[in-house]
Formats: structure tokens, C-alpha cells, sequence
């Protein structure tokens, strides 16, 4: 799990392809033998088809089981986060001002854990959260804010930053069309 940032795509690839009904159903079996579903990694792997087949419940408690062992690791509570805004916005919910308030706790320790190592990541990150939640007045705070430090960054290569523009400006556009 140390590597998640460096395979993230291809995981989530995985993921997508999992999420057929027959491959669905054959992970779940997976998820019950308790031989297997004590691997790590294939606990995230399942933690993410469930997240890609709107199970928020099994996810979170998943991720919550991941994070006990891997304290130290941003993604699972940036995952964990956007598991709970999901499901607090799910029909089914109940107490949906709860699912909300655990959403932003774990937005708050991924924006702690995360800040240090790119703090870029986390500011267009809750502006992207601000932007979902329909706060487009902080959103645009936000975006405004990547949009002027993008430059001056050094640890990120021209091609991600031009991404990290490129998406941010893509995103003002939007709230700019949303407030019309």
C-alpha cells in the first residue's frame, strides 16, 4: 500500500473491470474467506469495487479496517472521505448530516497527512470537494489558489502541471457556466 500513488490508475482499471455482476459476485465470495480478504491489498481492491458498485457501507468499513494497519497513508483516507460523501448523498442514508460531518473529518486528516508531501494536490483537491457540494464561491477560492501557485512549484514536472492547470481552469469554467 505503500505504492498506491505510483499504481493508482491501474488499479482503479482493475477495478472497473471488476465491476461486471459475474466478477462482482466472485469478489464477494473473495471477500468472505477470511484467508484472503487479510491481504492487504486485495482488501483495497475490494474496498474499490464496492465503491464502484455504490456498497458505501462494506467500503467504509473496509477503509476503516486498511487505515488501522496503514495509519500513515493519505489515499485511504482521501478514499474514506469521498466513500462518506457518497453515501450520505445515497436515498437510503439516514442521518446524512453525520455521514457528512465524517466526510470532512477524514477530508481533514487527509489534508493533514497530504499537506507536506503536496500541498497543490490538497487545495485543488477541497476545491473539487467545495465544487461537488455546490460552495462554488469557495470552490473558485480554491481553484484560483492552484491556478496561481501551480508555477512556482518545483516538485511537480511540467506535464503534471500543465494537467493541474489545465483541469483547474476546466473547473472554473464550469462553476463560471453553473452561475450564469
Amino acid at each position: 500500500l505503500q505504492m498506491l500513488p505510483f499504481f493508482w490508475k491501474q488499479l482503479w482499471n482493475i477495478c472497473t473491470k471488476i465491476s461486471s455482476p459475474i466478477a462482482r459476485s466472485y469478489m464477494y465470495k473473495l471477500a468472505i474467506n477470511k484467508n484472503l480478504s487479510n491481504n492487504p491489498l486485495l482488501k483495497l481492491i475490494i474496498s474499490l469495487c464496492y465503491y464502484k458498485t455504490n456498497y458505501f457501507e462494506f467500503c467504509i468499513s473496509n477503509f476503516k479496517d486498511l487505515i488501522k494497519q496503514y495509519d500513515n497513508n493519505a489515499y485511504l483516507y482521501f478514499l474514506l472521505s469521498l466513500s462518506y460523501l457518497h453515501y450520505a448523498q445515497n436515498k437510503r442514508t439516514t442521518n446524512k448530516h453525520e455521514k457528512y460531518i465524517y466526510m470532512k473529518k477524514y477530508f481533514n486528516l487527509y489534508k493533514i497527512k497530504r499537506n507536506y508531501e503536496c500541498p497543490i494536490e490538497v487545495i485543488y483537491n477541497e476545491g473539487r470537494l467545495y465544487q461537488y457540494l455546490g460552495i462554488y464561491n469557495e470552490a473558485w477560492n480554491k481553484y484560483q489558489e492552484v491556478y496561481d501557485k501551480i508555477d512556482s512549484v518545483s516538485y511537480l514536472n511540467k506535464e503534471t502541471k500543465t494537467k493541474i492547470k489545465s483541469s483547474t481552469i476546466y473547473n472554473m469554467h464550469l462553476i463560471l457556466i453553473k452561475n450564469r
